[in-house]
């Protein structure tokens, strides 16, 4: 029922996580058969460390998302059907065995001469069976059936590739998520103590005010300062809650799920940086797995048009088939009736068929220029994927680089701010300074402070944009500790 419709109701939570239970089922079900431990279990797992409550880590993040994320079932899926095409490319090495029955029967009606028969027609009928079982084996065809596995091989390796790649992209887009929520709590936290400070202000401009030593502009200006600050802490509450549900789906959960995170402030960022970016670049193409994956998808596109030149040459089968022939049939229409006869013989053959297509339209030259055509685009896809690998790595190098620049900065700056802020709040509270020098105190030690809490949480992701530029993002237990290295 569309909606808008009298009977239109929108499913219920029960009902939703309900469909998710069945997904779930009939993922652990392909999982046992293929040998995979059930995701269920370890669904369910997650689930309940998410409801306990526990403020969970980066990494604790990252294994939940890969549990209920579904581009890693679904990358798994294309990893699994990839495997599977290399055994149904194997089978056309093996003999292969068909067993066939044919059965039925026929009723023959033929006219006669009155003097052969009193009817003027004679009447047969039939009943047949044919059980055959049919062998062929391939002998020899230039290796085109060699070609075709080597080709489906090296799309399962490549495929598995991807699906490491897939993980890696997932890692990303949950440190991404963490440290941009991370960073927005900080933002509110600093809202808050804006909140604050301009209260502050207030009341020593309403005390002011009362004891004649400033102007009802002076108390206006401070109200209205204090409730700009609220109305700024509110969308700064907006803005965290937007992070979160960005999380969460990240990490593959609904955005009603009551999620505690582990605070990040404490992740020490990296002290150094690898100067060497040449290095680095020539390291990344090494350990990626999207190279890795081009480099297995170029050996594919090779094979296959290696398998598609022998396509065009003779290919020698051996074929050999054994029939029975059971039946009977009965004649009608002679002045005897005869008996019925039977028959029950087996027959055979055995041959070695040679087959060259000589003539097919163009359909093999054409199939050839195809797999050519898809050899030379795999090999540009390698070429601008390794540019792109090498320009990620630098700007990744560079951008780390300029984060921790700024995190110093920042420091500086909010320390700058704070100090200077408490001068100016004291003064103005003690009489001697003025409530424009104290709100642009405060002002700026808001801006430096949500400043630094951008920058903390930047920099360390582009640690991590760094660590997967160069391909060593390879596990969730990694997570906690790549900021304190040389990543």
């Amino acid at each position: 029922m569309p909606p808008g419709s009298n009977d239109f109701a929108a499913p219920t939570s029960e009902q939703t996580h309900s469909k998710i239970s069945q997904s779930l089922s009939r993922l652990d079900q392909a999982s046992t058969e293929a040998g995979m431990p059930a995701a269920r279990q370890d669904a369910a797992s997650a689930d309940s460390v998410v409801i306990s409550g526990k403020k969970l880590t980066l990494s604790e993040l990252i294994d939940i998302a890969e549990r209920h994320n579904p581009q890693t079932h679904l990358s798994w899926e294309q990893a699994r059907q990839n495997a599977l095409a290399v055994g149904i490319s194997e089978s056309a090495l093996a003999p292969q065995i068909t067993a066939t029955l044919l059965a039925g029967g026929r009723r023959t009606v033929t006219s006669m001469p009155n003097f052969l028969t009193p009817r003027g027609y004679m009447a047969a009928n039939a009943m047949a069976a044919f059980p055959e079982i049919q062998l062929s084996y391939l002998l020899f065809d230039f290796g085109h059936t060699r070609a075709t596995i080597d080709s489906a091989k090296a799309l399962s390796i490549a495929s598995n590739f991807d699906f490491t790649q897939t993980h890696q992209k997932l890692f990303m887009d949950v440190i991404n998520a963490y440290y941009n929520h991370e960073a927005s709590i900080a933002d509110y936290e600093a809202a808050e103590e804006s909140v604050r400070n301009t209260r502050l202000l207030q009341v020593s401009a309403e005390s002011r005010y009362a004891h004649g030593e400033a102007t009802v502009v002076d108390v206006t200006l401070a109200r209205s300062n204090a409730a700009t600050a609220v109305f700024q802490q509110d969308q700064k509450r907006s803005a965290e809650h937007s992070a979160r549900y960005a999380l969460l789906q990240a990490m593959g959960l609904p955005p009603d799920v009551n999620l505690s995170v582990a605070s990040s402030r404490d992740t020490h960022l990296p002290q150094q940086i690898p100067g060497d970016v040449t290095r680095l670049m020539r390291a990344s193409l090494e350990r990626r797995p999207d190279i890795l994956s081009d480099l297995y998808k170029m050996d594919a596109a090779t094979a296959a048009t290696r398998a598609a030149q022998r396509a065009m040459l003779p290919k020698l089968e051996f074929n050999a088939n054994v029939q029975a022939y059971i039946g009977e049939q009965k004649v009608y229409g002679y002045t005897q009736t005869a008996p019925a006869s039977r028959v029950a013989q087996p027959n055979g053959t055995v041959a070695v068929q040679l087959s060259w297509p000589l003539f097919q339209g163009g359909l093999l030259q054409n199939q050839l220029r195809q797999a050519q055509s898809r050899e030379q685009a795999q090999r540009a896809t390698l070429d601008k994927d390794v540019l792109a690998a090498e320009q990620q790595v630098a700007n990744a190098r560079d951008a780390l680089a300029t984060s921790l620049s700024s995190v110093h900065s920042a420091a500086v700056a909010r320390d700058a701010a704070l100090s200077a802020f408490k001068a100016a709040s004291a003064s103005y509270a003690a009489g001697v300074g003025n409530l424009t020098n104290a709100n642009q105190a405060q002002a700026q030690l808001s801006q430096a402070t949500s400043a630094y809490a951008v920058s903390h949480a930047q920099a360390l992701m582009n640690a991590a944009a760094l660590a997967f530029a160069t391909g060593v993002l390879t596990s969730a237990a990694r997570m906690e500790s790549f900021g304190d290295g040389n990543n």
